[in-house]
């Protein structure tokens, strides 16, 4: 049975990237610069009484967005948290 090498972690990664702000491979899309700097402020989503269910019902709200309907993010994003805060307070 081979061995499985061990997944990489997001130092590791972020150490690879850095070199490639001076030299960017052909192939590199430009958002990756972006990703790359949201890493150090990227957090993990605290977990709630909803858990998964506030991405459920986030969704329909969110997609309009998605779907051009709602032309700013933030203000999609506003909407989710509201209707989110709401279902929690139904209790």
């Amino acid at each position: 049975m081979a061995r499985r090498r061990p997944s990489r972690s997001a130092s590791a990664l972020q150490v690879d990237l850095l070199g490639w702000d001076s030299s960017k491979p052909d192939w590199m899309p430009p958002f990756v610069g972006l990703v790359r700097g949201q890493l150090d402020r990227a957090k993990a989503i605290d977990n709630n009484l909803f858990g998964l269910q506030q991405f459920v019902i986030g969704k329909p709200i969110w997609e309009t967005y998605l779907k051009g309907e709602e032309p700013d993010p933030k203000v999609a994003m506003t909407k989710v948290k509201e209707a989110v805060q709401a279902e929690i307070k139904k209790g």
